[in-house]
């Protein structure tokens, strides 16, 4: 007869989720864990929240952030991007070249900042070259915009500021070049 005082240890419900977990199954585990996490993050992607059990939600989320840490969503929208406004360009305004003295022409320039381009060719015992800037009523701007003693070929530009029309007072016993330039 069988003895009653001594019942057959049930298994506990511990052993029960380990011995679920031990069972050979038809789909390994890793290919159950990457379903997940792909369902999670395909419905991350399409906008949508993927509902887990309190048991996979650490796991799930990890993995969501690991998914969306290197796939872009398409969920997602951009800000609109400014059209980028081209690069001021210089214009030139006015050109002059000559060997020797000479009151150019008057010009107006109406940008804030503009500049004088040089150049001048001195001969073999070099030679001077100086530009003064003045106003078109004849009162003086920039009375040293360029001053330099020209030994070969030499090249520069010089910045001036303020808008007006006015005329260049060069002197000069060597071949220059000079083209005035402004944001237009």
């Amino acid at each position: 007869m069988e003895n009653l005082n001594n019942p057959i240890a049930q298994p506990s419900k511990k052993n029960a989720l380990v011995a679920f977990l031990q069972a050979k199954r038809s789909l390994p585990t890793w290919v159950i864990i990457l379903g997940i996490v792909l369902a999670c993050a395909l419905g991350h992607a399409t906008g949508g929240s993927a509902s887990t059990s309190d048991t996979t939600n650490a796991g799930s989320t990890a993995a969501q952030s690991a998914t969306t840490s290197s796939a872009p969503s398409s969920a997602v929208k951009s800000a609109p991007t400014a059209t980028p406004k081209p690069a001021p360009k210089l214009t030139t305004i006015a050109s002059f070249s000559g060997t020797t003295q000479k009151n150019t022409a008057d010009f107006q320039v109406t940008a804030d900042q503009w500049q004088i381009v040089w150049s001048c060719q001195g001969g073999e015992f070099g030679g001077n070259f100086s530009v003064e800037v003045d106003n078109s009523d004849g009162s003086v701007f920039d009375p040293l915009a360029v001053n330099q003693v020209c030994n070969g070929n030499m090249h520069d530009t010089t910045i001036e500021r303020g808008s007006g029309t006015f005329y260049l007072k060069v002197d000069a016993d060597v071949n220059w070049q000079i083209a005035i330039q402004a944001v237009q």
